[in-house]
């Protein structure tokens, strides 16, 4: 699965005012958010989010990758 936009936030999972989260979100060819911690994704209404068929997952094992980007990738055709 190829990596297809990577955005960087700085930010914390309770606030709603993610510019880049939302542009992802509204991109129909995203079906999964990889992020260094799940939590600061979003506190509240990750639920809503897998709902929608967009799968958050932690990069790596332990949820980190050493860097503070978020990498984000296609859905699968």
């Amino acid at each position: 699965m190829p990596i297809v936009k990577a955005v960087k936030e700085v930010g914390s999972g309770m606030n709603g005012h993610r510019k880049g989260l939302i542009e992802l979100l509204r991109d129909p060819n995203i079906g999964v958010i990889l992020v260094e911690h799940r939590d600061r994704l979003m506190c509240f209404g990750l639920e809503y989010v897998e709902a929608a068929s967009v799968r958050a997952e932690p990069i790596g094992s332990s949820g980190r990758s050493g860097r503070d980007d978020r990498r984000y990738r296609a859905r699968p055709a």
